[in-house]
């Protein structure tokens, strides 16, 4: 089949972004997200440059980025049980806090092995907070909007972690690895601080008691 052409695919993501931006808690819920993505796309690289800036070697930065990974997939597959086990704010709300307070850790000692602790026990707890936050969004979405929600959701929450290399490429060159980390352990406290005062974020059904997305009221938007 043919590729949708430009201007219908600009349309799609238009309609999507209209739809989110309409919905208060979907548009709290991407924009968090959007900020916790671009936190960790600035993590990886000061955390490395720190280390490496430190006198790390190339083995032991890859046993750091080992352990982050191996943390990130532990946490991918305990992600559900994890979402499940509380109340959805209460699980997103503890793991914005908790990144938060591990980020600084990070610029206090520049051992990789411990940085690389610190990382993976981060990384291990952000695949719950997504489950949650996307979980919420597919379920309240109207199934005519899912495929233009989605496209602009990931639109959302992709938009700043291009920037955030740069962003801390420029950091580091000005205030080296731990400014730059305690600078991105600011922005995390910032992002869990509005999230915290957002009374839509601190009140996230669970799935089973929303409504099915047909109950919603309809979108005049024409389907995908």
């Amino acid at each position: 089949a043919p590729s949708p052409a430009p201007e219908r695919i600009v349309t799609r993501l238009a309609g999507g972004l209209r739809w989110i931006w309409s919905e208060r808690l979907i548009r709290d819920i991407l924009v968090s997200a959007a900020g916790i993505n671009a936190v960790f796309g600035a993590l990886g690289l000061a955390v490395i440059v720190d280390a490496r800036d430190h006198g790390a070697t190339s083995t032991e930065i890859g046993v750091l980025l080992g352990i982050a990974g191996a943390a990130g997939f532990v946490g991918a597959t305990l992600a559900t049980r994890l979402a499940k086990s509380a109340h959805p704010s209460l699980v997103v709300l503890g793991i914005f806090w908790v990144t938060a307070a591990l980020i600084p850790l990070m610029a206090i000692d520049a051992n990789p092995y411990i940085l690389g602790a610190l990382l993976g026990a981060a990384t291990l707890l952000a695949p719950a907070a997504n489950t949650i936050l996307i979980s919420r969004v597919i379920v309240v979405t109207p199934d005519n909007l899912q495929g233009r929600v989605d496209a602009a959701g990931n639109f959302m929450t992709g938009a700043l972690r291009p920037l955030a290399p740069l962003a801390t490429g420029l950091l580091l060159t000005a205030i080296g690895g731990p400014g730059t980390l305690i600078a991105i352990a600011v922005a995390m406290g910032a992002i869990a601080l509005a999230v915290t005062v957002s009374s839509r974020m601190r009140s996230i059904p669970p799935v089973a008691q929303s409504p099915p997305p047909a109950e919603l009221r309809p979108s005049p938007t024409a389907p995908d």
